[in-house]
């Protein structure tokens, strides 16, 4: 029984792990898609 407990929260970890890593590589494509919008803009 506690080895089903530890083996779960362990999956529990691993997925938070992952949706961060998600979360942060959006908002590091977001950062990368503004940047080449304002060199477009900053473009004559």
């Amino acid at each position: 029984m506690f080895k089903k407990f530890l083996i779960g929260l362990a999956m529990v970890a691993v997925v938070c792990a992952l949706a961060r890593a998600g979360y942060e590589f959006g908002q590091h494509l977001a950062q990368r898609d503004q940047a080449k919008v304002a060199a477009a803009a900053a473009q004559p």
